[in-house]
C-alpha cells in the first residue's frame, strides 16, 4: 500500500506545470505603451498567461494608431480572441475581434491630454508571440508648417510659397504640362489667357499682357514688317515668349487610387496593394507617389496593381494614407 502511494505521488508531481507568474495580468500592472518603441511579447492561455494589459497616456492632445501584429510573418497563427481598449471611467474605446489567421490588427482613436487609456487583450485559445506598435499625430496635421508654407490636405504636408497643393501633394505653380499657346500665360500651374479677348484691329502683348495695336504690314518697296520666327524642327513648336522652339511635354496621366492591403515581402519591400489596373489606365511604365514617397510598380493585373517602397513598414503606411496617385505619360 505504501509503495502504490509513493507511485502515485510521483505521477501526480510529474504532471504538475509550474509557469512563471503572469505580470500584465491585470489592469493595475497594465505595461506603458511608448509611441515610436515597438513592445514585443506572448499570449498562451494553457500556460496561465490569458490576458496582457498596456496603457497609453500622452502629454498632449493627439491621435494614436496602435497596431497589434500577432504569429509570424508567413506562419497563420492560432489565437482567438479580443482586444478591446478602455478609458479610465471604463468605456468601451474600440474592439476587436482576434480570429486565426488575421495577423494584423489596427485602432485608431483620439487620446486627450494625460487621460490614461487601457488595452486589454484577451485569448479563449490559442498561443503565438506578438508585436504591438503605436505612433502618434497631432490633432492638426498643419501644427509643423511654418511661416511661408501652405499646410496641404489631407497629407499635412507642408508646401513652399512657390508651390500649390494638388491632391495632397505639392506641385510647383509655374509649370503648365503641356506648355501654355502663344498667347497664353501660365498661372498656378493652369494656362490662362495673358490679355483675355483683343478687339479687332489688336493683339497680345503677352510681356506686358495688354492688347496693342496691330502693326500694318507695308507692301509699299517691297518692305514687309513681320516678326522672324525661327524654323522649328519635327516635334517642336515656336515659344512666343521666349524666342525659341521648345519641345512641348507630353501630357501626364494622373490616377488616384485606394490602399487595399499593404504587406512586406521576403525582399525587404513594402507592397502597396490598390484598386486601380489596367482597365483604369495604368501601363507597365506608370510610376506612383504616396504623399512625398515615389513609388515603384511592382506587378500589374486586370484590375489591380502592386507598388512598392522601402522607405516605410506597413504599419506607418496603414495608419497615415488611404490613397496614391499613380502618374504616367
Amino acid at each position: 500500500m505504501k509503495r502504490l502511494l509513493f507511485v502515485l505521488s510521483i505521477l501526480l508531481i510529474a504532471g504538475c506545470h509550474h509557469y512563471p507568474p503572469d505580470t500584465d495580468n491585470l489592469q493595475s500592472n497594465a505595461l506603458r505603451l511608448i509611441a515610436g518603441v515597438p513592445i514585443q511579447d506572448s499570449i498562451n492561455p494553457k500556460h496561465n498567461d490569458k490576458i496582457d494589459w498596456r496603457m497609453f497616456v500622452s502629454d498632449t492632445d493627439v491621435r494614436v494608431t496602435v497596431v497589434y501584429t500577432i504569429g509570424e510573418q508567413y506562419k497563420p497563427h492560432n489565437v482567438r480572441g479580443e482586444i478591446i481598449v478602455f478609458d479610465r471611467p471604463g468605456n468601451v474605446i474600440a474592439r476587436k475581434p482576434v480570429v486565426p489567421g488575421k495577423r494584423d490588427y489596427t485602432i485608431m482613436f483620439t487620446a486627450r491630454k494625460q487621460a490614461p487609456y487601457y488595452f486589454e487583450f484577451r485569448a479563449d485559445s490559442g498561443a503565438a508571440g506578438y508585436l504591438i506598435s503605436c505612433t502618434t499625430q497631432p490633432l492638426d496635421p498643419c501644427s509643423k508648417c511654418g511661416p511661408g508654407t501652405t499646410c496641404c490636405l489631407p497629407t499635412g504636408v507642408c508646401c513652399p510659397g512657390n508651390t500649390k497643393c494638388v491632391a495632397g501633394q505639392c506641385v510647383s505653380r509655374n509649370v503648365c504640362t503641356p506648355p501654355c499657346k502663344p498667347d497664353q500665360v501660365c498661372q498656378d500651374g493652369i494656362c490662362v489667357s495673358a490679355c483675355g479677348h483683343c478687339r479687332r484691329g489688336y493683339v497680345c502683348d503677352i510681356r506686358i499682357k495688354r492688347c496693342i495695336r496691330r502693326r500694318p504690314i507695308r507692301h509699299h518697296h517691297t518692305v514687309i514688317h513681320r516678326e522672324r520666327r525661327p524654323k522649328c524642327k519635327a516635334g517642336q513648336v515656336y515659344d512666343q515668349s521666349s524666342g525659341h522652339c521648345i519641345t512641348p511635354s507630353p501630357a501626364t496621366v494622373t490616377i488616384t487610387a485606394n490602399i487595399l492591403n499593404v504587406k512586406q515581402s521576403a525582399s525587404g519591400n513594402t507592397l502597396i496593394v490598390v484598386d486601380r489596373g489596367a482597365i483604369h489606365g495604368v501601363k507597365f511604365n506608370y510610376k506612383a507617389r504616396m504623399g512625398g514617397i515615389l513609388l515603384r510598380q511592382y506587378s500589374l493585373s486586370r484590375t489591380r496593381s502592386t507598388w512598392k517602397t522601402k522607405r516605410l513598414d506597413p504599419a506607418t503606411i496603414t495608419a497615415k494614407y488611404k490613397t496614391i496617385t499613380i502618374f504616367g505619360n
